[in-house]
């Protein structure tokens, strides 16, 4: 494993794509050339076939579920996938630039782009944040729209009567001071009370507003929650696939998590995941599992004759022995027959769904021909490449990294930080050297020349109290140490008294710049979502950066 640096871009209107645009439409049609090649078997058949059924059955739910949004399907295709995925959150430009992308990689490739809702994660907020201008500058200014809790998932989130999405419009409006433009949120909301209505849960909703939104500037992928991607067989599949090898990909998982950490220098053992648990009679696997309505926990296989899934300590669900027999010997039917029946027993019982890097190897191996990460995401499938080749054994198809920062238009001083540091550094010196911020007529006076030289004296003392003779007793020196550092603070209070003026203009100058910078860190923040955005900036910054 290699150590890949990447950091998202810190400056106005940058954008990062790796590798280069203009090299994408060639990576995937290498990536379709290694994925062709594979030759391992999975679940009781050729990779190839598998990837087959997979692809067929989710991408006709996919097609089936952007239907259901009201908006326009892009044309069946049998060309590539390009994948790409985020939590049903408001995006922020950097965020909203993998659609673009997927889109536009999509239309290069004679393929069709497909995103991902991760409905199985849990929210951060429930919040839309953006700057205000005050009598004490600005200031960042939280709007709720839902009631959130960040120990269910999005997709258990169905509870509406917190819901204030209909008025978030017109008070981002109100209060957000973008000059000669309005924010894209007035068009992005505006059938929100509808949207709202027609929503199952939140992350439904989100999807609903944002899709519909591209709908009107013509970006048109597809869209799939991992909810509904994780109900079908293929899934099932995948998750009974890893579950007859449940120690030999615990050992590639832990492996592939632990050689990431040495790369990266880290020292705890949650970091960047937990190790799966291996146990004499149970052994963790890679995905959540939860009751309806209920809090995420972790799967488990108790993998005996017959082989019983686990949440915690309880059973699940129990594979029949001939059946779990067959799935050890690689007999698809016996694989088909399970995933059949995982599927229909869960139903209203049990939810299982993918964790972050399973949900990524799924759509990676058996699903995409090119996905689409942020930076984050970047990071951590390094992870997942190298799971990839120690328990497949082949080479991981490449990915793509994409990621943009665009700051709110709204004009506000600006400071450096060098500034900031020089005047912090400056007020400090005054204290203890004020003599070097004296005019050469105050520093060359009688009173100020008799005082730094007793003060360089105490200095010198102090030093020499530093090697400490052997035979004084410890406590003593220490007093005559702290007695010397008393007159040396009271000849500083001296000195900085006949600079005085100087002080107050070094202090009034750092006011100053550090409200600016504050104003800065505030209005200049690459997080605010891409709905507080007047459209035209944000499209042309889109149409004139990203060339596939």
């Amino acid at each position: 494993m290699k150590r890949v640096d990447l950091e998202v871009p810190k400056g106005d209107r940058e954008l990062l794509i790796v590798p280069d645009a203009r090299e994408l439409p060639g990576l995937v049609r290498a990536n379709r050339e290694r994925i062709r090649g594979y030759d391992f078997a999975f679940c009781g058949r050729p990779v190839r076939e598998l990837r087959d059924v997979v692809r067929r059955e989710i991408m006709t739910a996919a097609h089936r579920y952007t239907a259901s949004l009201g908006v326009s399907p892009p044309e069946r295709s049998a060309g590539p996938i390009v994948m790409t995925g985020h939590q049903p959150e408001f995006y922020h430009p950097g965020v909203w630039v993998k659609n673009h992308v997927t889109a536009r990689l999509a239309e290069a490739a004679d393929g069709v782009g497909l995103n991902l809702v991760v409905d199985n994660d849990v929210p951060r907020e429930g919040e839309l944040a953006f700057p205000v201008h005050g009598h004490t500058g600005w200031t960042r200014h939280e709007m709720p729209f839902a009631e959130i809790d960040s120990s269910r998932a999005y997709e258990e989130h169905t509870d509406k009567t917190s819901w204030r999405f209909d008025h978030l419009a017109g008070e981002v409006t109100e209060l957000l001071p973008l000059e000669d433009a309005e924010p894209l949120i007035t068009r992005f909301m505006d059938d929100a009370s509808g949207c709202m209505r027609e929503a199952s849960d939140v992350a439904h909703l989100m999807t609903l507003l944002r899709r519909r939104y591209e709908e009107k500037i013509g970006l048109a992928n597809l869209e799939i929650p991992a909810s509904a991607l994780s109900d079908t067989k293929g899934f099932a599949l995948f998750v009974l696939g890893i579950a007859a090898e449940a120690r030999r990909f615990a050992q590639a998982y832990n492996d592939a998590v632990g050689e990431y950490r040495r790369v990266y220098g880290l020292r705890g053992k949650s970091h960047p995941v937990p190790d799966l648990g291996v146990e004499e009679s149970r052994v963790e696997l890679p995905f959540w599992v939860w009751s309806p309505g209920g809090e995420r926990q972790r799967l488990w296989i108790a993998p005996n004759h017959p082989a019983t899934l686990l949440i915690d300590e309880s059973s699940l669900f129990t594979v029949d022995e001939n059946v779990w027999q067959g799935i050890v010997a690689g007999e698809e039917d016996a694989f088909d027959a399970a995933a059949e029946r995982l599927l229909g027993e869960g139903k209203g019982k049990f939810k299982i769904r993918p964790r972050a890097i399973s949900n990524t190897m799924f759509a990676r191996i058996f699903l995409s021909d090119v996905f689409i990460h942020g930076v984050g995401g970047a990071k951590y499938d390094a992870i997942t490449d190298e799971i990839i080749r120690r328990f497949f054994d082949v080479e991981p198809p490449d990915f793509i990294t994409c990621s943009a920062t665009l700051f709110l238009p709204i004009d506000v001083a600006t400071a450096r930080q060098e500034d900031l540091r020089r005047l912090r550094w400056e007020l400090r010196d005054s204290f203890y050297n004020a003599d070097r911020h004296m005019d050469e007529t105050l520093r060359a006076s009688e009173p100020v020349e008799a005082l730094v030289a007793e003060k360089r004296e105490l200095v010198q003392h102090n030093e020499k109290l530093r090697e400490r003779p052997r035979h004084e007793p410890r406590s003593l020196v220490r007093s005559r140490r702290r007695d010397i550092f008393l007159d040396i603070r009271n000849h500083n209070r001296q000195l900085t008294a006949l600079i005085e003026p100087h002080l107050r203009s070094l202090r009034e100058e750092l006011a100053h710049v550090e409200s600016h910078v504050g104003d800065e860190a505030v209005v200049k923040h690459r997080g605010y979502p891409f709905v507080l955005y007047p459209e035209d900036q944000l499209l042309d910054f889109y149409n004139e950066n990203i060339s596939v």
